[in-house]
């Protein structure tokens, strides 16, 4: 396990996953530059073993060009306060604020008041052409616009200043990025959704169900399968540094991933508790370079860079028709290209009579 996460497939493969979640596509020829830069700054920080707090807070936080700080891409596909709040909320807290947008749910946590007060980190975000030395042409730049970050209940009409979910917050200064402060709550020890959601969704990408299912949606109506588990996993995480590494390793050195898929009288019929392994269809990039030694086809289709191979093919082509060749990989399961749900991103699982059909 040590030599295949120091390796080069560890990161091309979960920098794939990553780009996917965040939207990282080319829809046209012009996004290309972008789109590249964003893959290999995700990929080279998986690669690098970066901790994850920090990943998510050179995210968060980004400011400048793409061509000097790639995670500004993030904020060029992400453009309006409701989605960046819904999608940090719902990636890397497990946190689904959609509804509370209109209302406060009788039976769930979060109230419209929640909802804006976290969207208010996000109000002070500054675009503007890409004047800067070093920007390539047409870039846009995001900044920090000083004054002070408040977001208006739409529906009260009150003006609320930036809230953690659940969590007092000191007041920020109108020079102060609000979005630091966020990321400072979000990376805590004692933030209770952060390491959460990463530990539940990397569950769930090695076992094809999380503790607590959908991976994305983390509420006291929707308690984890097995809670201690899940709390310790979550423990080691945070103990370990923010090491994605090292969870990746506790994971699948475990007896229940090291488990036979075939089943017993006593577990047959068991689909969560892990009693053995779930068995589940190889993804399209595990399943292209599984059989192109076979074909004696080339692992590095094309690239920006050597070594990226599919990944990069599968982050900049979601199915464009330029790219249409690719027919494995759309066979088998690309994220849909599309940026109005979060939700929608995931592999869909019932592609098989596509596949069956065109063997």
């Amino acid at each position: 396990m040590d030599l295949l996460l120091a390796g080069p497939d560890y990161a091309d493969y979960f920098a794939n996953k990553w780009t996917a979640l965040l939207k990282n596509r080319r829809d046209v020829e012009s996004d290309k530059p972008a789109n590249f830069a964003f893959h290999a700054w995700v990929r080279d920080s998986l690669l690098a073993n970066k901790p994850y707090d920090q990943f998510v807070r050179e995210l968060l936080a980004a400011t400048g060009s793409v061509t000097g700080n790639p995670p500004v891409a993030w904020y060029g596909r992400v453009t309006e306060p409701k989605q960046q709040v819904e999608d940090v909320a719902q990636l890397f807290l497990g946190v689904r604020m959609q509804c509370a947008q209109c209302h406060h749910h009788p039976f769930e946590r979060w109230s419209q008041d929640d909802y804006y007060s976290l969207t208010a980190f996000f109000t002070r975000i500054g675009r503007k052409p890409g004047v800067q030395s070093g920007a390539a042409r047409g870039e846009v730049m995001i900044f920090h616009q000083r004054g002070m970050a408040v977001a208006t209940n739409v529906k009260t009409g009150a003006s609320l200043k930036p809230a953690a979910l659940g969590d007092a917050m000191p007041p920020i200064a109108a020079d102060e990025d609000p979005r630091l402060r966020l990321a400072d709550w979000m990376g805590s020890k004692n933030n209770p959704f952060f390491a959460k959601a990463l530990v539940n969704r990397y569950w769930k990408h090695f076992f094809g169900r999380g503790l607590i299912e959908p991976e994305d949606d983390i509420r006291d109506t929707n308690p984890p399968t097995n809670p201690a588990l899940l709390a310790a996993l979550e423990q080691h995480f945070v103990s370990s540094g923010f090491d994605l590494k090292e969870l990746v390793r506790v994971i699948t050195r475990s007896q229940a991933y090291q488990l036979s898929e075939t089943p017993n009288e006593y577990n047959i019929t068991d689909t969560q508790n892990y009693s053995r392994y779930y068995p589940r269809r190889l993804p399209a990039e595990v399943l292209h370079h599984s059989a192109a030694p076979m074909v004696e086809a080339a692992r590095r289709l094309w690239g920006p860079a050597a070594g990226l191979g599919l990944a990069v093919v599968a982050t900049v082509a979601r199915r464009s028709g330029a790219d249409a060749g690719f027919v494995s990989y759309h066979l088998f399961g690309p994220p849909p290209a599309t940026d109005n749900d979060l939700l929608q991103l995931a592999r869909a699982l019932d592609d098989i009579e596509r596949q069956v059909t065109h063997s």
